[in-house]
């Protein structure tokens, strides 16, 4: 039976995204502050502008370590929210016990994580060439953040942080009190088009938003948040060695213009069908290896 809709259960969707960017705001302004103050206090009173200038400058640069504090200090908040879910799942009858899947099943997810990030990377890069400019140009100062900082900093933040938080966030918390209203493919496609929206740009969403999707289906199919974090990881952790090797050949990941030729969009979609052709097998693989067993 599903529960019914309230303005309490709506909020309980909202309130795990409005935490985490509270989080972020506050890290970012205590970090950015106590930047400031310090240069301030190291170039002394005659340099105050410069200073103040020099610790934003600081900063910005460091947006990624930012990030990965915020992501330590959520995401024990959300563990326990998650726990407290499954507490009043069972507690009114939704709890659903299932026999564990060994760990080497586990390891299905991560090429069927590498197969689903380029398929939705190349599809994405067909959109893309569709994008008027102000949709392209809305990735630029993301794309930037996401290069800046030290190599390990982007891969803690990106490829360890981001998946362990927003799977907490997105599929463990609030797909499951969605799911309890919704049921499941209207509860999967509203969470991904919420992950796709969360990401606050055009070219990330329609990405995020197909990622999405795979996250939810190896959540359940697994009925382990591990799954999805796996997943989400090895497909960040993927982008960021592209990322990494792309910046020290000088290449840009964000045309500002793309050559509008039958060829590339020729190319391109023979890419995404390879690639599609491979995540599915995959997924089939997944689908006969990995049967959930409910324990009574």
């Amino acid at each position: 039976m599903r529960q019914k809709i309230t303005a309490g259960r709506l909020w309980g969707l909202i309130s795990p995204m409005v935490l985490y960017m509270i989080v972020q705001v506050v890290v970012s302004g205590i970090v950015t502050f106590g930047i400031i103050f310090a240069a301030n206090f190291v170039l002394h009173d005659y340099a105050t502008f410069s200073a103040s200038k020099i610790g934003m400058k600081i900063a910005e640069e460091n947006i990624l370590l930012e990030l990965l504090i915020s992501q330590i200090i959520t995401a024990p908040i959300l563990i326990k929210w998650l726990k407290d879910d499954i507490n009043l799942d069972k507690e009114t009858g939704f709890f659903k016990k299932f026999k564990r899947t060994s760990a080497f099943k586990f390891l299905l997810i991560i090429p069927f994580g590498i197969t689903t990030m380029f398929c939705a990377n190349y599809f994405v890069s067909i959109l893309q060439m569709f994008m008027p400019e102000f949709m392209i140009d809305s990735y630029v100062g993301t794309s930037e953040a996401l290069t800046s900082g030290p190599f390990i900093i982007q891969a803690l933040a990106t490829a360890v942080g981001a998946p362990i938080v927003e799977e907490l966030m997105f599929r463990g918390v609030i797909y499951r009190r969605l799911r309890r209203m919704a049921g499941v493919i209207p509860s999967a496609i509203i969470v991904s088009l919420l992950f796709g929206v969360y990401h606050g740009n055009w070219i990330q969403a329609p990405y995020a938003f197909l990622l999405g999707m795979a996250c939810v289906y190896v959540y359940e199919r697994y009925k382990s948040i591990i799954a999805p974090m796996i997943l989400h990881g090895t497909a960040n952790f993927v982008a960021v060695l592209i990322t990494f090797f792309a910046t020290i050949s000088g290449e840009s990941m964000v045309d500002q213009q793309i050559t509008y030729s039958v060829q590339d969009l020729i190319v391109l979609i023979v890419f995404v069908i390879i690639t599609g052709i491979l995540t599915f097998l995959l997924y089939r693989v997944i689908n006969k290896k990995v049967v959930p067993e409910e324990i009574n």
